[in-house]
């Protein structure tokens, strides 16, 4: 017995494939080169990665608004032990400790504290971004 599939559900992916096939032809098919596909994964990664962190928060019916600024404080902790040391395995390392700290903070003041989600990672996103910018 064969399923139905609702155009609802396949409305998401039929809109990706008009828009790159829109693009391809604005583009004179300059869109779907390797060159360009290769830097448009290049581009992405880091944003899948702290996506899926977020697909977590989302499932428990949270919301997290500090994954971009903890993605930053990261960065610039992780380039300063780069810096000091010239181990690229000590950036790895400081990156992710430094994204787990924040996560474990913020898990401790949701779970634990009983603090709202939406507060709690708002007031942390404005806080460390003053930080990222100093």
């Amino acid at each position: 017995m064969m399923k139905r599939i609702s155009i609802s559900k396949l409305t998401p992916v039929l809109s990706l494939v008009v828009l790159l096939i829109v693009f391809q032809i604005c583009t004179k098919g300059l869109m779907l080169t390797p060159l360009n596909l290769g830097m448009l994964m290049d581009q992405t990664v880091v944003l899948m990665v702290a996506v899926s962190g977020t697909i977590f928060v989302a499932t428990l019916g949270s919301v997290d608004l500090s994954v971009g600024v903890v993605l930053a404080f990261s960065a610039v902790v992780g380039d300063c032990a780069y810096q000091a040391t010239e181990s690229t395995a000590l950036l790895i390392l400081v990156a992710i400790l430094v994204g787990l700290g924040f996560g474990l903070l913020n898990g401790f003041l949701v779970g634990k504290c009983k603090l709202k989600s939406f507060m709690c990672t708002l007031a942390e996103a404005i806080g460390v971004r003053g930080v990222v910018n100093y």
